[in-house]
C-alpha cells in the first residue's frame, strides 16, 4: 500500500500532498491514531454548562498540550506498527486481552505503553481542573474487557488489521482447534437482536 501511496502522492498538485499523506497514515494506523478515552473526556469536560472561565481556560491549554504530546505519541505509535509489519512479526497476527498480543515487539510495547502513560497523565490534569460535581456530570467510562487485534492478509499481497473494543457484558468465547491451526470466534450480544 505504501508503494501506491507513494506514486498517487507524487503526481497529485503540492499543495494536496501534505493532506493525502496525512489521510494515507491515520487510515493506515487507525489503532494508532483513534480518538481514546483522553480525547473524549476531554471534549466532554468542556461541554459541561458549570465550567468557570478559569476552568475553561485551563482546560483549553491542557487540551492544545495533550494534542501535541498525543500526536508525537501516536506517530512513535505508527512507527512502530509498520515496523513491526515490515519485520513480519504482525503478519496473521491476532492478539486478544487489556495487553494486547504477548509477543509484540519490544518497540511497539514501549510505544503502546507510552501513549497509555500519556493519556492517563492528561486525564488526571482534566480531571484536577473539575469539582466532584462536574465529575459526576461526566457520561460513564464504558468498560471493556479489552481488545481484540486482527492483522489479516489480504489476498494481494497486503494486510487488513481490525481492532475491536470488547463489552465484558456482551460477550462469549470459543476456541476451537483443527487440522489447519486454531481459531478464536468472540461472539458479542446485542440487545437490538
Amino acid at each position: 500500500n505504501r508503494t501506491y501511496a507513494s506514486k498517487i502522492a507524487g503526481v497529485l498538485p503540492a499543495e494536496y500532498q501534505a493532506k493525502f499523506n496525512e489521510t494515507f497514515k491515520t487510515t493506515s494506523f487507525k489503532k494508532a491514531y483513534r480518538e481514546g478515552k483522553t480525547d473524549k473526556l476531554l471534549t466532554n469536560a468542556q461541554k459541561l454548562a458549570s465550567l468557570d472561565a478559569a476552568q475553561k481556560d485551563k482546560l483549553a491549554r491542557i487540551q492544545e498540550q495533550y494534542a501535541k504530546e498525543r500526536r508525537a505519541a501516536n506517530d512513535k505509535y505508527a512507527e512502530a506498527l509498520e515496523k513491526a509489519e515490515n519485520d513480519g512479526m504482525r503478519s496473521g497476527v491476532m492478539s486478544f486481552g487489556p495487553m494486547g498480543g504477548a509477543n509484540e515487539p519490544k518497540e511497539l510495547a514501549d510505544a503502546k505503553a507510552a501513549r497509555k502513560e500519556l493519556d492517563n497523565k492528561y486525564s488526571d490534569q482534566v480531571k484536577s481542573v473539575l469539582t466532584d460535581q462536574q465529575k459526576a456530570e461526566l457520561p460513564a467510562d464504558t468498560q471493556f474487557a479489552g481488545v481484540a487485534n486482527f492483522v489479516i492478509d489480504d489476498g494481494n499481497g497486503g494486510q487488513i488489521e481490525h481492532s475491536m473494543e470488547i463489552d465484558p457484558e456482551d460477550i462469549m468465547i470459543d476456541t476451537e482447534e483443527g487440522e489447519g491451526g486454531s481459531a478464536i470466534m468472540i461472539m458479542q450480544s446485542h440487545d437490538d437482536g
